[in-house]
């Protein structure tokens, strides 16, 4: 089993991802869905999965009718590491953020939530999270250990304000994809 590779997938279920077990073997998949316009993202997602992970990666990408005017890009993969990254993941089949998976991540996980959920104003960076308020504190916490303090919980979203945003910022632009870097535009 590739523990960069479970990390990496779970750093995608941060924002885009799922993963859920299909067929009648109950394989675990990888899902990623992305607008059209997003496709750069999208493919630079499925190069790294590639590049991480040990031996021959089973992908499979098609187009599916979205809710506006462009039509959605989905890629799905399989491996048998994605079986280690859904039992983290989803406890009892309910998907569940706890503090093991956000340690595992690292700041990578941090990064790809940002490519998924992250904006930013004039004074503050935010996070939109999938998760409810409790979980919400979890990733507050988190980011707190990655030395990123202080950062407000608010319906859902976690906020960087004035100096604390500037750290986040300079931090993600080492590492984010040049796809993304508007995201962090002020």
């Amino acid at each position: 089993m590739s523990a960069s590779f479970v990390a990496l997938a779970l750093s995608y279920c941060l924002g885009k991802g799922t993963i859920s077990l299909r067929g009648q073997k109950k394989r675990p998949w990888l899902e990623i869905k992305r607008q059209e316009t997003d496709l750069t993202y999208l493919n630079h997602q499925l190069r790294m999965l590639h590049k991480v992970h040990d031996g021959k990666l089973e992908a499979v990408s098609d187009i599916v009718q979205g809710n506006g005017f462009y039509d959605d890009r989905r890629i799905r993969v399989h491996s048998p590491d994605l079986y280690r990254a859904y039992e983290l993941l989803y406890f009892r089949d309910e998907r569940r953020l706890t503090p093991d998976v956000l340690q595992i991540v690292g700041f990578q996980g941090l990064a790809a939530l940002w490519c998924d959920t992250g904006v930013t104003t004039k004074t503050k960076a935010v996070l939109r999270s999938w998760t409810d308020i409790p979980q919400t504190q979890h990733l507050a916490d988190w980011a707190a250990d990655l030395g990123f303090l202080p950062a407000k919980v608010r319906k859902g979203r976690l906020e960087f304000q004035g100096i604390y945003a500037d750290d986040l910022i300079h931090d993600l632009r080492q590492v984010i994809p040049r796809c993304k870097m508007p995201t962090l535009r002020r």
